[in-house]
């Protein structure tokens, strides 16, 4: 199970600690220890991906992203007061851009709150709330070059979407795997 505590690390120490990772892989080894982790929760996580995007990489802090994302995946949760509850982690890409979207259908942000949420120290109908995930979170995508945007409808939901830089491949990787018709696979 993720750490959900954040830890402060200085710019330096952050960008030293980045390197090339599999997005794919992360999304799905946090969704499944967020259905674990919520397993006796009757909300239903759904990880949609593009099939062009199972092989996207970034330079990414590994750990400080898999807080990110587990932090706002706990938001969806707690938004979420009924028992339909339907959280959806979907990523496509493009030629330069890995967009990461984590959307619920939990009771939403009204519209005069939604510019203050990443703000340091600013909380909204959290009953611990401390006012610093969000911003967390903007700050450390924004460190990577990346954006973070959120928009909300009240009593239908919240959507979160990460951009995020695309990195070449590692030479170590292959994406594809040509076998030839009538071949033996074991």
């Amino acid at each position: 199970i993720l750490k959900s505590t954040i830890e402060h690390k200085t710019d330096a120490n952050a960008e030293q600690n980045t390197t090339c990772e599999l997005i794919f892989t992360i999304l799905e080894n946090i969704i499944a220890e967020k259905e674990y982790e919520y397993k006796d929760n009757s909300t239903i996580f759904i990880l949609n991906i593009c099939s062009k995007s199972y092989s996207c990489f970034s330079n990414i802090n590994l750990n400080e992203f898999k807080i990110i994302i587990s932090n706002l995946i706990n938001n969806s949760i707690e938004a979420i007061n009924h028992k339909n509850g339907i959280i959806t982690i979907s990523m496509e890409s493009t030629d330069d851009l890995i967009t990461i979207r984590i959307s619920d259908n939990g009771s939403g942000i009204p519209h005069d709150v939604l510019p203050n949420v990443t703000n340091l120290g600013f909380s909204f109908s959290k009953k611990n709330g401390s006012g610093f995930g969000l911003y967390y979170a903007k700050q450390q995508i924004e460190k990577l070059n990346g954006k973070i945007s959120i928009s909300s409808e009240l009593n239908a939901g919240t959507d979160i979407k990460i951009d995020i830089l695309k990195a070449e491949s590692p030479r170590w990787f292959g994406d594809s795997l040509y076998i030839e018709i009538g071949s033996d696979v074991v």
